[in-house]
């Protein structure tokens, strides 16, 4: 019988999907858990709504012309990991904690727990690159997980910090190959910098929004769009979800993201559009 080799390459990647199914249990059985004790609030609806809007277009229009309760919906959906991966990108914290039980959405996370938990989220967005390669739209190398070699100082700072054994320069040609956990290592010291970045974009409220929103800010951030939608910010902290949301999207890199060979940040860039949607309930219900 063949031997099975361990590849340090796959580790990591393993232990991501390990952790990712984990939460995806954890998230059926809160909903679950949800359904036992009552009706679904505003705030579950909406997620909910809007989940099977993404994932299943009949039985949402069911429920919506009454065919169909939305317990019933959720019941029969929730084997469905395409409806359990949109409610997971959208769902704010405590969207569905039940008192009774532990929950994924628990708002006592510890800070390292919540950066970790944001960490994942980017991470799950970005991949991995082994080697460099310049992503269509861009004009500097990318590497690891969504590290931009466009030779700054930031840049430069945490790669000599996460990899001093490596040549940033050689990189920053094109050159070099990076394992799982010398991406990590590098990520690792790129997150700091995109959260403080994300907050001073955001302005004072950041801290008052949702995680859910407070995850998607700073992935959009790590991506850049955040930085280019000051409209945006505007409208978000003036308590305009919808004008913000709907500006947010009204961008030539989204418009155009097919056409430009990134059809990757459309859903990203509409997962952000809907955090900003469901801030709207998440503020209602403070």
């Amino acid at each position: 019988m063949a031997q099975i080799k361990y590849n340090n390459r796959n580790w990591y990647l393993n232990l991501k999907m390990a952790e990712k199914k984990q939460a995806e249990r954890a998230l059926i059985e809160s909903i679950s858990n949800k359904m036992l004790g009552g009706a679904f609030g505003v705030l579950a609806t909406s997620i909910i709504m809007t989940a099977l809007y993404r994932s299943n277009m009949d039985i949402y229009e069911k429920v919506q012309n009454q065919e169909m309760s939305i317990e019933s919906a959720v019941q029969q959906e929730l084997p469905n990991k395409g409806f359990i991966k949109e409610v997971a990108k959208i769902a704010p914290e405590g969207a569905f904690v039940d008192t009774n039980h532990n929950n994924v959405n628990s708002t006592n996370q510890s800070g390292d727990e919540e950066e970790n938990s944001v960490a994942s989220y980017i991470h799950g967005w970005e991949g991995f690159l082994a080697y460099p390669k310049v992503l269509a739209g861009e004009d500097f190398y990318t590497i690891g997980i969504g590290h931009r070699l466009d030779g700054s100082d930031r840049s430069r700072k945490s790669f000599a910090a996460a990899l001093p054994d490596k040549n940033y320069n050689s990189f920053f040609y094109g050159r070099g190959e990076v394992d799982e956990d010398e991406a990590q290592l590098l990520f690792e010291k790129d997150m700091p910098d995109y959260i403080k970045r994300a907050h001073k974009l955001t302005g004072d409220k950041f801290d008052s929004y949702s995680k859910n929103l407070q995850k998607n800010i700073i992935s959009a951030t790590f991506r850049g769009s955040w930085g280019y939608s000051p409209k945006t910010r505007r409208l978000l902290s003036e308590g305009k979800y919808k004008e913000a949301a709907t500006e947010f999207l009204n961008s030539d890199e989204y418009k155009s993201a097919k056409e430009l060979g990134r059809p990757g940040i459309i859903p990203r860039m509409e997962a952000v559009a809907d955090a900003i949607r469901q801030e709207a309930n998440y503020q209602i219900i403070l």
